[in-house]
């Protein structure tokens, strides 16, 4: 007669493996990610200027008058 305990432990032992190897893939396209060949530092720098020029110009957009009622328009359009 088979092991019903022997047989659930090996289907744990098969599930924590694949995770294992998700969680280890994960990292290793991680580290890829962080160890981005030099050629593309300029187009990086310029993607995060342009964000920051993107984020510079919705602030001040906020702050002008009735800035903020805009906004919560904006988030109320999606909302609903």
């Amino acid at each position: 007669m088979p092991n019903p305990e022997g047989a659930k432990q090996a289907k744990i032992n098969v599930a924590e493996g694949d995770k294992q190897a998700l969680i280890k893939n994960s990292e290793g396209e991680m580290q890829k990610r962080i160890m981005k060949p030099p050629d593309e530092l300029p187009r990086l720098k310029q993607l995060a200027k342009a964000t920051s020029n993107g984020l510079r110009a919705i602030s001040l957009a906020i702050s002008e008058e009735n800035g903020l009622n805009a906004v919560n328009l904006r988030i109320a359009e999606h909302i609903c």
